[in-house]
């Protein structure tokens, strides 16, 4: 999936953020929370990327599988 760079880097700062707050890191859970964030800047263009849906985000990932929390 091709995602614009900037956008890219907007969501690894956001979740290293949320990662601040949150305490222990999770690899598989970074790769997943990544994943749903940029494919939804790629299906919801007008919408793209707002800094702070990593929050809701990373919530639902947590009571749910990617698919979805998605």
């Amino acid at each position: 999936m091709k995602t614009d760079e900037k956008v890219n880097f907007q969501i690894q700062k956001d979740i290293d953020r949320w990662f601040t707050i949150q305490g222990e890191k999770n690899e598989t859970f970074i790769q997943d929370l990544h994943e749903i964030l940029r494919s939804f800047h790629c299906y919801r263009p007008e919408i793209s990327y707002v800094q702070g849906m990593t929050y809701p985000a990373g919530i639902l990932l947590m009571v749910l599988d990617k698919y979805k929390a998605w």
